[in-house]
């Protein structure tokens, strides 16, 4: 049988096992793609159908100083919240082999196996009778449930610490011990709490089902309960390999990396590929369109006829746009080194505003500039910075092409950080598009209304500076762009 991660405590350290139905769900659910971190459904199936897994959760969030986690559904909250990494060792050894058992004989396995089982079909039952009596007596089940999975954790904890006997008193929550002293001790008949109720169905669990007069209304589940407890004891007879989970956690974390890796050195090998690509075609294409512009403006000298000086005139303008398409692309794929000096950002987003204002007033947009009073400073490239905001805002502005609102909002520095999102109210970004808003050449808008480099440039610069850039568009509505930028910037 597997083990939980160990528990240090004062007095010695804590084993509890791992069931092995349970390590089997867990590692069907890594295989399935499923996540112990934010998983919160798949954590509270687990903890609601394992005594010791909910134990050691209890144990462990104490020790880290949680609040009170008094049901399950609290216990998962936390879990999903709280990195999972010592999921990621589970140590190999059975229980019943520790060292820490000191020299006693060794136990049987299969001995070992019954006391865990039958420790944990007691804990089961005792939870679902529980809160089936809180439920019908208008109580907190959540809180019957927990307390009647964990109303045998002193015989959990003895026969996990062996002969270092570690005392309740010394790892379980105050709440916890304290309601343990309770269980069963109420006047007879009545249920005015969690304690009475999980008092009452340890006695109705001992006796196999209603073996005392029931409250008057009181009805119980005999079949499925049954049912229930005969999985949970046959999930802990069920053998598992020793390191199921370290073994699928460990190849599944070398597999990210790998993933990661490859992701890395396949946008390296990209940005390669550009470089050859842009000075190629700056050297080919440039003469050219030089060419035809400079043929372009010779004609136009001379020409009279109104229709033919457009047409010379748009020859002349396309191939500056052309040229101005090879310049973006020869910055994107080597851009200049940042010159890094201190600046207020506050400042360069008034000045910012204030430039774009008569755009926005052209197309009937309002734009609204949120920032604090007072300066807030980083250490960047002043010219870099200012033309990675200025393509946020211009493609916030082309998003909306009339009418809408965007918003420049700077918060107020947290973490060492600083960020600015740029949002607006317009069409928003679908879902199949969102993935490749970075991309260079890619453009989720109708054609002939640029290469899309423009956000390119911005997350190049911004991640030049150490910093990163979130897009959010939530349900197709509007969308935002967050540029991150380290407090203490590039030295």
């Amino acid at each position: 049988m597997q083990r939980l991660p160990e528990v240090v405590t004062t007095r010695g350290t804590l084993v509890l096992p791992l069931c092995g139905g349970t390590a089997r769900r867990l590692a069907a659910a890594l295989i399935a793609g499923r996540d112990f971190r934010g998983d919160r459904a798949l954590l509270a199936e687990a903890l609601a159908r394992d005594a010791a897994l909910s134990l050691w959760a209890v144990v462990r969030s104490h020790g880290l100083g949680a609040t009170e986690l008094r049901t399950v559904d609290a216990l998962a909250d936390w879990l999903s919240a709280t990195a999972m990494d010592p999921w990621s060792r589970p140590a190999e050894s059975d229980p019943s082999a520790s060292p820490k058992q000191g020299d006693a004989a060794p136990i049987n396995r299969s001995d070992q196996n019954q006391l865990w089982a039958t420790l944990a079909v007691r804990s089961f039952a005792a939870a679902t009778w529980g809160a089936q009596i809180a439920r019908q007596q208008k109580l907190d089940d959540g809180a019957a449930y927990l307390l009647g999975l964990l109303h045998l954790a002193p015989q959990w904890l003895a026969a996990a610490s062996g002969d270092a006997q570690i005392p309740p008193a010394d790892v379980l929550p105050p709440w916890l011990h304290s309601q343990l002293d309770h269980v069963g001790t109420g006047p007879p008949g009545k249920i005015a709490s969690s304690a009475d109720c999980v008092g009452f169905a340890v006695k109705l669990a001992e006796a196999d089902g209603p073996g005392e007069p029931l409250p008057a209304g009181f009805t119980l589940d005999q079949p499925a309960h049954a049912a229930a407890v005969a999985r949970v004891r046959d999930d802990w007879l069920c053998e598992a390999p020793p390191s199921l989970l370290r073994d699928l956690v460990e190849k599944l974390r070398r597999l990210r990396d790998l993933e990661e890796s490859f992701g890395q050195t396949l946008e390296a090998e990209k940005l390669e590929s550009l470089k050859e690509l842009a000075y190629g075609a700056g050297h080919e294409i440039n003469n050219p369109l030089a060419n035809i512009s400079a043929r372009a403006q010779t004609l136009l000298q001379g020409e009279r006829d109104p229709e033919r000086r457009r047409m010379l005139a748009s020859i002349n303008s396309q191939a500056f746009r052309a040229h101005e398409m090879i310049a973006d692309m020869m910055l994107f794929a080597r851009p200049p080194s940042p010159k890094p000096q201190p600046l207020d950002i506050v400042e360069l987003l008034k000045k910012l505003h204030g430039e774009l204002g008569e755009q926005a007033a052209a197309q009937r947009t309002e734009l609204v500039l949120h920032a604090p009073r007072s300066p807030v400073e980083v250490v960047a490239d002043k010219t870099q910075i200012a033309v990675a905001l200025r393509s946020l805002c211009a493609n916030a502005l082309e998003a909306l092409v009339t009418g809408g609102r965007v918003e420049i909002a700077l918060a107020e520095p947290a973490d060492g950080r600083v960020q600015i999102t740029v949002s607006d109210n317009g069409p928003g970004i679908p879902p199949e598009v969102r993935p490749h808003v970075f991309d260079p050449f890619y453009s989720g808008r109708e054609a002939g209304r640029g290469l899309g480099l423009g956000l390119s440039k911005c997350w190049r610069i911004v991640t030049m500076h150490r910093g990163r850039v979130d897009v959010d568009s939530p349900n197709g509505r509007g969308a935002a762009f967050t540029v991150t930028l380290p407090g203490g910037g590039i030295r």
